[in-house]
């Protein structure tokens, strides 16, 4: 039922938010819950509508509030001729003391509104929890009432003032040193999620919860917050604006003579609120039994007299740059260095000290044995010690200079101590990857981090003396996320700064870096490469300019948006480069294939490359990537050209010779010297659902039970893989976690024995965590294998052979053709009047990837609808009438920030499906999907889509779109899943805080297979299973039965390789932390080190964003590296096969560690080798800090090393009995 209020007062401009809360004490008073009524509310009206989930519940609130609508004063009304003053009923309902009318409206309440009011009333009466659930859902509740019963004004504080600044000790005391100060007053409110500060004159300063560290506070009005990152600064609201709030880069703080306030906000977290003192103490207890705050009752002194931030900064600067000038020190320290007093660990006075005692001391080094007295390492490990000053800190001498070299020097001291060890993790050599640093760049400040490791490009690979005249930067918000899109919001000031930066360049150490390029995948992620100007090893001066000349001439190119994706080409990750001169490889040319009329190109993006060819890149492909026979498909760059390169076999096309197209060379090029790899086909990919695929389907006529099967198979392998050690050990596998270790047979030997992996925690916690991403991926992104498909990349058919629409293996070739020689691809037919890869979501054959399905159950449906495919028009790219500059690039790259906005159309696209009748053939989804398209090629045309032609959609969403259970991953404890709540209704919501959405309860394919899946259920039942109490220990289990092995191998201690040992751990111990602060979306606060072990980011409410999958991708890749050298230094005498080339894939019809018969190793250098895995093996976990997961590392190389020796030995008692019969024969001749 729907009811019409009319006559809101105009000057409270109620919004739907607003008029909800005024009418929930008279709901209240009626015994109508929150859950079973909705308002809606026109802007700038005076009038609103009440939906009611139940008639009886509107009828009640009529009753009680109805009134007809008063007739004006002083006219008659339709049925009294005579008009009496006050004739009219009186208003039974107020509101902000407006008295308002009340009726049934004449409407049909929206069955979308209904179907929302539905679910959440639903959810809020039936709330099952799991037994296991129930303790952790009652504290949950207890949190959100003490939420509740925190009224305003105990949420709340009066501002006087606001200071920014930094803690310093003044004769071991905690003292505050303001660098800039606001004496404006305001109001202050902790909310939610957010402290919100609103000054009298309108701006508004939001301090996410998670960022606060620590509050200290004092009863005579002091509230000290120390922040990990920079708070959200926003104008007061402009009318010129649609009063919008500008997002600031600064504030307008006043400050002492000589000082710079907002260059130092990005610097000093610091920030003093002086507020009323009114019932300070019931407050500050308020907020501490929340227990979402570090709270400290401590006098912090204030007013002290410090060294101008701005000025101690720009003289360090002046000294870094003096020390790269005259290269005192290594130029990566320099980069640390500064970035010590830039990311704010400590004041640029300090620093300069710590530069000017090190660059003492690496002069004296130099004068004696060369040796630097300080590593890069021993840097990081610095920034990881830096502790956060606190009022009770033991000892404050730790933020002076002499305890930070003194911590650089024994840091050092243990790292050269095991520095052959940690050799392959600093420095890993090999042509494919590189260490290089990272700037980030938001919107108040920029941080320096690394070196890290990154795949080289083609512009890495050409200067591989200069990589540190490159860095990696990312320009995003202040939590490390893409800017997110708020209606609310402008952020012109943002991009004018992000712009200033790409135009003027970065100072880091004396040197400025200037925007060079970005790859196509870079670009999404909103990073790019900066560059410094250099001398390369001709002598010659290298720019901006002189670099991209080299890469091709661009000069023809007038369009920015084209230029920049030539240009990206370059930095495209290269991961393999092969040198064609070394193989006698020719490149040559060949016309495209297009149809009769001219209009459509068959071989769009694909060439062909010979046997000797493929053969060739076969042998520079890592160990992993190679199997028995060489890929047929690669997808390349090589000089301006980008593309697939197909095995062509024919008789005719002899000789190492590569062939491209015309349309795949982009622009002329001289970079003829390698072939540059970006992927190769060397397997099948399998085909999984998602929900764009789903719902696709389901409006083909796909039936719901199909999707049903495929989700019921798939929750039934996730409870089959947590039911016994064995399937969970070939899971492990099969998701590439650990392979470098072989942590499967860990597993396998616990089923082997009998023994409950589970009771060790950190490998319970390892099985869990990976359980829960496929579970999540599941329920949140509806993940589903379909057995019968694959994906694979796309490629012509050379021969002619295909007829119009036909695929190579669908039409067989006859044996002996050379289609039968490609694997692991699809290969479409060159004939006819369009080619069927446009006709498949536009793609073309320069790499895409099609899904293959061949399912009766979907293919021979009678039922089955096709459509015609999209024809939208080639768009013509933006063209300025000239040369492209570097400042039309950044222009252009701004303009990709503002319109790029390619989720949230994807995000309206599922949504619209959703609710309208039609699905994705209703015109406003065909809108959208055009929308989706010219979003897409923005990139490549500068032609962004118009956000104003976006379909308008409802405040609800499906239910498939709704947030999941928050995780908590605590350190040494087990994986939580806590309910998400939805808080959007709260009073104490701010107009910047992001969007709440209302959720309704799905009908259609993705809903139904969204409630289909209990995530908690799941977990709690067949993932976090009880562990028996009585069950032994299997760490304590696994090494009883590894001494006893060892024991009857022939060796009988380890002790004496404890020392090397432990020089071991502490190498990878300084692997995974620094891995745990690199591969961090936050500047300060690093990922787990279960996130590391497992090489996935795991997002907290959900599954993965696409800038969390692309970090995970990097950080799986790191941990492959890290423990794939680790075993090798624990496993000596298997270096090479382990580290260098990786092992080969294991095949469970044999020795999954043949690698290692190929050892030379005698029979003592065997036992030395076991004996050093054993003790490895037997090193236990003293101290809070220590990372766990190195005994893991070690029992895997112990087990393995067991299994080698146990063949070695077998196999020289076979050679040994060979041998003794060899001898024994010619004696027995002789005898006979």
């Amino acid at each position: 039922m729907e009811v019409f209020i009319g006559g809101l007062p105009a000057q409270a401009n109620l919004s739907e938010r607003g008029l909800r809360v005024q009418l929930q004490p008279f709901m209240k008073k009626l015994g109508i819950a929150d859950t079973v009524f909705d308002c809606e509310k026109p802007l700038k009206k005076q009038y609103g509508f009440v939906v009611f989930l139940r008639v009886e519940d509107g009828l009640k609130f009529l009753a009680a509030y109805g009134a007809p609508k008063p007739a004006p004063a002083g006219r008659s009304s339709r049925f009294n001729t005579t008009t009496k003053v006050n004739a009219n009923p009186a208003s039974r309902l107020t509101i902000l003391g407006a008295p308002v009318y009340c009726k049934q409206s004449n409407k049909t309440p929206d069955a979308i509104t209904l179907r929302g009011l539905s679910l959440q009333n639903d959810k809020a009466g039936k709330r099952q929890a799991h037994p296991q659930q129930q303790q952790q859902q009652q504290q949950q509740q207890q949190r959100t009432d003490d939420r509740a019963n925190s009224d305003a004004n105990l949420s709340s504080f009066t501002l006087t003032s606001l200071s920014c600044g930094y803690y310093r000790f003044v004769r071991g005391r905690l003292t505050f040193v303001p660098e800039v100060v606001e004496r404006q007053g305001g109001l202050a409110v902790f909310g939610k999620k957010h402290l919100t500060i609103e000054r009298n004159d309108g701006v508004v300063i939001h301090i996410p919860h998670s960022t606060i560290q620590e509050i200290v506070w004092w009863p005579s009005g002091s509230l000290t917050l120390t922040l990990s990152t920079v708070p959200l600064f926003f104008s007061a609201k402009v009318p010129a604006k649609e009063n919008k709030r500008s997002r600031l880069t600064a504030l307008n703080l006043r400050h002492g003579p000589g000082r710079h306030g907002p260059a130092v906000l990005g610097m000093c977290l610091i920030y003093r609120l002086a507020v009323r003192p009114e019932q300070m103490p019931r407050k500050m207890q308020k907020l501490s039994n929340l227990g979402v705050f570090t709270i400290s009752r401590f006098d912090v002194l204030d007013g002290a007299v410090g060294p101008d931030f701005s000025q101690s900064f720009y003289q360090l600067r002046s000294l870094l740059a003096a020390a790269t000038a005259k290269s005192l020190l290594p130029f990566s320290l320099l980069v640390q260095l500064q970035a010590l007093a830039q990311n704010a660990y400590l004041h640029p006075d300090t620093v300069a000290g710590l530069t000017r005692r090190l660059c003492e001391m690496h002069a004296a080094a130099a004068a004696a044995d060369g040796r630097p007295p300080v590593s890069v390492e021993a840097m990081k490990k610095l920034f990881q010690a830096i502790d956060w000053p606190t009022p009770d800190y033991d000892d404050p001498a730790d933020f002076e200079v002499p305890a930070l070299v003194d911590y650089l020097l024994a840091t050092e001291r243990a790292i050269q101590a095991s520095s052959l060890v940690r050799e392959g993790l600093a420095h890993p050599g090999g042509d494919n990857v590189t260490a290089v640093h990272r700037v980030v760049v938001t919107p108040t400040r920029m941080t320096l981090h690394g070196p890290e490791l990154e795949n080289k490009n083609r512009v890495l690979r050409k200067y591989p003396n200069h990589q540190d005249y490159f860095i990696r930067v990312q320009f995003c918000d202040e939590d490390g996320q893409n800017l997110r899109f708020n209606g609310r919001v402008d952020f012109d000031s943002v991009y004018h700064r992000f712009k200033e930066i790409m135009v003027d360049g970065i100072q880091v150490a004396g040197r400025t870096y200037s925007f060079l390029g970005w790859s196509h995948s870079s670009l999404r992620a909103h990073s790019m490469w900066f560059a410094a100007p250099f001398i390369d090893d001709g002598g010659k001066l290298q720019t901006f300019f002189t670099i991209t000349q080299t890469l091709g001439n661009f000069s023809t190119i007038h369009s920015p948006a084209r230029c920049a994706a030539r240009i990206g080409q370059a930095f495209s990750e290269t991961p393999f480069a092969v040198p064609l001169a070394a193989h006698n490889i020719s490149v040559v040319r060949m016309p495209d294939v297009l149809s009769a009329d001219k209009q459509r190109t068959f071989s769009d993006g694909v060439g062909t490359v010979t046997r000797e060819v493929a053969a060739a890149i076969w042998t520079h492909l890592p160990q992993k990537k190679k199997k028995k026979d060489f890929p047929t498909c690669f997808q390349i760059r090589y000089a301006g050209a980008k593309g697939m390169l197909s095995l062509d076999t024919r008789p005719a096309m002899a000789g190492p010779v590569i062939r491209l197209r015309p349309s795949m060379i982009k622009f002329a090029s001289d970079e003829t010297a390698h072939l540059e790899i970006c992927d190769v086909a060397s397997s099948p990919i399998p085909l999984y659902l998602n929900r764009q695929l789903i719902k696709i389907l389901e409006d083909m006529g796909v039936p719901l039970a199909w999707f049903l099967r495929l989700q019921s198979d798939a929750v039934r392998e996730l409870r089959f893989i947590t039911a016994s050690a064995y399937n969970m050990a070939s899971f492990l596998k099969a998701q590439g976690v650990a392979q470098a270790i072989k942590l499967h047979k860990l597993l396998r030997l616990a089923d082997q024995h009998g023994l409950d992996y589970r009771t060790e925690p950190f490998l319970r916690r390892i099985t869990e965590a990976v359980v829960l991403r496929e579970l999540r991926l599941l329920k949140h992104k509806a993940r589903m294998l379909v057995p019968l498909g694959i994906t694979l990349f796309g490629v012509m058919d050379e021969t002619g052979f295909l007829g119009e629409g036909e695929r190579a293996r669908h039409v067989v070739p006859p044996r002996d053709h050379a289609l039968r020689d490609l694997r692991n691809c699809i290969v479409f037919s060159a004939r006819g009047a369009r080619d069927l890869p446009s006709q498949l979501s536009g793609g073309d054959l320069d790499g895409d990837i099609f899904n293959v399905l061949w399912d009766p159950a979907v293919c021979e449906l009678p039922t089955l609808s096709t459509f015609a495919p999209a024809d939208y028009p080639r768009q013509a790219p933006v063209d300025i009438g000239r040369p492209v500059t570097k400042e039309d690039i950044a222009h252009f790259f701004i303009d990709f920030m503002k319109t790029d906005h390619l989720g949230a159309i994807a995000t309206r696209h599922m949504i619209l499906a959703d609710q309208l009748e039609d699905g994705t053939l209703d015109a406003d989804c065909i809108a959208v999907a055009a929308m989706h398209s010219t979003a897409v090629d923005f990139s490549k045309t500068g032609i962004p889509a118009d956000l104003r032609q976006l379909p308008r959609a409802n405040k609800f969403r499906p239910d498939f779109l709704s947030p999941g259970p928050i995780t908590h991953l605590y350190s040494r404890a087990d994986i939580e899943l806590e309910d998400y709540v939805d808080e959007g209704d709260g009073g104490d919501r701010h107009d910047l805080d992001a969007p709440s959405y209302r959720y309704y309860a799905s009908e259609k394919a993705l809903g139904v297979l969204y409630r289909a899946v209990d995530e908690g259920k799941i977990w709690y039942d067949d993932v976090r299973r009880p562990v028996g109490t009585q069950k032994p220990a299997f760490r304590d289990a696994f090494l009883d039965w590894a001494g006893a092995e060892c024991r009857k191998l022939g060796c009988y201690r380890w002790a004496h390789k404890t020392d090397e040992a432990l020089r071991i751990r502490s190498a990878y111990e300084d692997a995974v932390l620094s891995a745990m602060h690199e591969y961090s979306e936050h500047p300060t606060l690093p990922i787990t080190e279960l996130e590391v072990f497992i090489g996935s980011i795991i997002n907290r409410t959900g599954a993965q964003t696409t800038r969390q999958r692309d970090r995970s991708r990097k950080l799986r890749d790191a941990f492959e590296r890290i423990s794939a050298w680790i075993t090798a230094q624990i496993r000596p005498h298997h270096r090479a096969d382990d580290f260098a080339e990786g092992e080969k894939e294991d095949d469970e019809n044999k020795d999954e560690d043949e690698d290692d018969s190929n050892s030379n190793s005698n029979s003592n250098s065997r036992l030395d080798t076991l004996a050093l895995c054993w003790a490895a093996a037997c090193l236990r976990v003293h101290d809070e800090d220590d990372v766990e997961s190195f005994w893991l590392v070690a029992a895997a190389a112990l087990l393995r090393e067991i299994e080698f020796v146990k063949h070695a030995q077998a196999e020289e008692a076979a050679w040994q009995v060979e041998a003794d019969l060899g001898a024994l024969l010619p004696r027995l001749s002789l005898a006979a």
